[in-house]
């Protein structure tokens, strides 16, 4: 019985062995030999480098990435892969619609680090835009290619001065997009919260003088706006252009090449103060006005052979800068949307071709010259898109160190000038400090305002927000009349932060301090030394070297 029962074991060994050897049995994990069925031995999770188009887009590999993707699909679909234990087989079962294929579709590569963009849906009904008068041109002319897109929309503008159009969103106007040529009407919209989105910067302008084309007050520079007789028209104060001619007059007022009362002689020579800027362009066009100041963009085609166009000097420059913002209409979708085609490249071009400088990244103070206006700024004027920023230089100074006003320019919402007049009206208060200088020991009571109430009233900082605490990377240039300059980082100033009361004084000892200490000193509690305390302050400038470059 014992002898059958180990025949009856020794024959089943014998069929399981057979079984093991038949030709339909699994093979142990080899590598094949034929080319066109071998898969890529290449460890998983590696993104291709090279995708050509898949003869068999329905066969996947799942778990297996290569670093480049085979020519063709395998022609011996039941041959094991050469893998090591563990990792998918490098084919899968056939589906009808694969979920993940590893052959990119034949089309344009994009550029390294991008991405295409899946093309926005088209929007349609009413889109109710309010924009600046100086944008009328450049906003009808891209109407036409956007509604051409969005067959189903409808573009209506409401052209007006900022001030105005701010104004009537803030009585309860509806609108979807709102357009501003200064950064303070935004804020105004803001602040009655008839916009919703955040704005952007979307495009620059430079100032320009502008005569009727005969010329009868002989104009030939920003100086003869002064000369008795002259004929000037500008904007309502309230008006960006009107502002911002406002902040060139300072400047020229401030610069010992023309005189200290040159603003005052200017304003008496206004005959009007028109409600937007095109309206000033008109009253010069007829011959109602000899001269203005208006936007480069303003001398459009239609009145260009009318005019003079005389340059504006870029040390009395102001760069006008254009937020745009979704309004809280009843067309978001469509606000954003046409928000959106302005900022694109589509709407940027546009804005080119009508000689709008590109959007300033970081700073408002870089200053375009004229011969750049319209065009990428070279180093010194505004940044272009992903470029550092970069500030405009102080003017040289003439003829003395002593500086009557302080330009405030940068990251602010309404760059501007400060005389001792003006910095009186901001909050004051008085210190008494001691540091070295020289050989010996200061000590003094020095009276002014903080360098944030200065800022505050210049519109407010525009510091960067693209990544947690981006401020911080902020500074602050200090330039005196004598060409010193001392750099403060924004921490040190900001509440919380470092709360520094770092302070632009105009007392001393309850003295104005004169022709050796200027105007305006920089005053720095706590230091030791008198280093960073710059005398004569001519300029302030808030920068932004942009984020690191990995």
């Amino acid at each position: 019985m014992l002898a059958r029962s180990r025949l009856f074991v020794a024959l089943m060994a014998l069929a399981l062995m057979a079984a093991c050897t038949s030709p339909s049995a699994s093979q142990p994990a080899a590598p094949p030999t034929s080319a066109a069925a071998s898969a890529p031995t290449t460890a998983p999770a590696l993104a291709p480098t090279s995708a050509p188009v898949a003869a068999n887009p329905t066969v996947n590999a799942p778990a297996l990435a290569a670093t480049t993707a085979p020519a063709a699909a395998p022609t011996a679909p039941a041959a094991a892969p050469g893998t090591a234990p563990g990792i998918a087989p490098t084919t899968a079962p056939r589906t009808d619609a694969p979920a993940k294929p590893t052959a990119a579709p034949a089309a344009q590569p994009t550029t390294a680090g991008s991405a295409p963009k899946p093309a926005a849906a088209p929007v349609s009904g009413e889109i109710v835009v309010f924009a600046a008068a100086s944008l009328t041109d450049v906003f009808q002319d891209m109407a036409t290619a956007f509604q051409q897109a969005n067959p189903d929309a409808k573009l209506t503008f409401n052209f007006g001065a900022s001030s105005t159009l701010a104004t009537q969103l803030g009585q309860g106007a509806s609108a979807d997009v709102f357009a501003s040529a200064d950064p303070i009407q935004m804020d105004n919209a803001r602040k009655s919260r008839a916009v919703t989105g955040q704005d952007q910067v979307f495009a620059g302008n430079r100032l320009v003088l502008i005569t009727p084309r005969d010329n009868p007050a002989n104009i030939t520079s920003v100086k003869d706006l002064a000369n008795d007789g002259v004929k000037f028209v500008t904007a309502q104060p309230a008006v960006p252009i009107g502002t911002y001619t406002s902040q060139m007059l300072d400047k020229a007022s401030a610069d010992p090449s023309y005189s200290s009362d040159f603003k005052e002689r200017v304003m008496a020579n206004t005959v009007s103060q028109e409600t937007d800027v095109r309206q000033v362009v008109s009253k010069v066009q007829l011959g109602e006005a000899d001269a203005a100041i208006v936007y480069s963009t303003d001398p459009t085609p239609q009145v260009r052979d009318q005019l003079n166009i005389i340059q504006v000097p870029d040390a009395l420059q102001t760069l006008a800068t254009y937020p745009i913002a979704v309004a809280k209409g009843n067309n978001s979708s469509g606000g954003e949307a046409f928000v959106s085609y302005v900022l694109g490249p589509e709407g940027q071009a546009a804005l080119a071709k009508w000689g709008f400088l590109p959007a300033p990244q970081a700073s408002a103070s870089a200053q375009p010259t004229a011969a750049t206006a319209g065009q990428p700024p070279a180093a010194g004027g505004a940044p272009s898109a992903g470029a550092p920023a970069a500030s405009a230089p102080i003017p040289s100074v003439a003829s003395t160190t002593f500086a009557p006003e302080v330009a405030v320019s940068g990251l602010v919402g309404n760059p501007r000038s400060f005389s001792m007049d003006g910095l009186k009206q901001l909050l004051s208060e008085t210190v008494d400090v001691s540091f070295e200088a020289g050989q010996g020991t200061t000590t003094a009571s020095f009276t002014g305002t903080r360098l944030l109430n200065v800022f505050e009233a210049a519109g407010g900082p525009r510091l960067p927000n693209d990544m947690n605490n981006a401020k911080l990377r902020t500074t602050v240039m200090v330039t005196g009349a004598d060409g010193y300059q001392v750099a403060l980082g924004w921490g040190e100033l900001d509440p919380e932060f470092g709360a520094a009361p770092i302070m632009l004084a105009y007392l001393q000892d309850g003295k104005p301090m004169g022709d050796k200490q200027g105007m305006a000193r920089l005053v720095v509690p706590g230091d030791k030394r008198g280093g960073r305390y710059v005398s004569t302050v001519k300029g302030i400038d808030i920068r932004d070297p942009g984020p690191a470059q990995p």
